[in-house]
């Protein structure tokens, strides 16, 4: 059942008369509406603080993220560096390679010249042996036996000659051997070099991929902040 306009208004006068009887209730919903009020400015108080603690907040992220790309580049410079000293110490093994090369040809060139020089000598003392042999044709019979001691001294020293050309062989085999042992522990030490810095090199990217990794998931927790703050902010 549907109340009438004038039923309406004669409700509204009674409540009016009975507020004007007991005027404490009016002062209550004042204080009410006092209360109300002092605890929206307190609201939108706490709201500015913690408005400008964020913006403080973003000032800092911002300081950081500033850092963080600092020391980056740093770090990716000291890298850099790096590379370069890697270069540089190639570049000397090159430079020590090409001098053991230039080594290696004076060496095989003074072996030449002294294949040369022992064949010199060889033809020299094959052309004296024959122009002995010819003047001992021509020497009478009686310096036959002289002829034969001087054959049998011309052995023992050609002898002699073979033993010391032995003897020279054998201590350049051993010095070639002396040579190509130490070349060859250089060699090691050259490849330990470059397996300690290959695993150096390695552990430098490792801990760039761990860096990019840690920078990757604090932008995106911070940005999943920063999203989360932006949704809860009162529009």
């Amino acid at each position: 059942m549907s109340l009438a306009v004038e039923d309406l208004e004669q409700i509204a006068s009674l409540i009016d008369q009975k507020l004007q009887q007991q005027p404490w209730q009016k002062n209550a919903n004042v204080r009410y509406e006092m209360d109300i009020r002092e605890r929206m400015a307190r609201v939108e108080q706490e709201l500015l603080h913690q408005r400008e603690l964020m913006e403080q907040g973003f000032v800092q992220m911002d300081k950081r993220f500033e850092m963080l790309i600092n020391q980056m580049e740093k770090r990716f410079e000291q890298i850099d560096k790096r590379f370069e000293q890697i270069d540089k110490r190639l570049d000397q093994m090159d430079k020590r390679l090409d001098q053991m090369d230039k080594r290696l040809d004076q060496m095989d060139k003074r072996l030449d010249q002294m294949d040369r020089r022992f064949e010199m000598l060889t033809e020299q003392m094959e052309k004296r042996f024959e122009q002995m042999e010819k003047r001992f044709e021509q020497i009478d019979k009686r310096f036959e036996m002289q002829a034969e001691q001087l054959d049998k001294r011309f052995e023992m020293q050609a002898e002699q000659l073979d033993k010391r050309f032995e003897m020279q062989a054998e201590q350049l085999d051993k010095r070639f051997e002396r040579q190509e042992k130490q070349f060859n522990l250089r060699f090691e030490q050259i490849e330990k070099r470059l397996d300690q810095q290959h695993q150096e090199i390695v552990a430098i990217h490792q801990e760039i991929k761990t860096q990019m990794r840690w920078f990757f998931a604090t932008s995106m927790g911070i940005g999943g902040l920063v999203v989360a703050i932006l949704r809860l902010w009162p529009v």
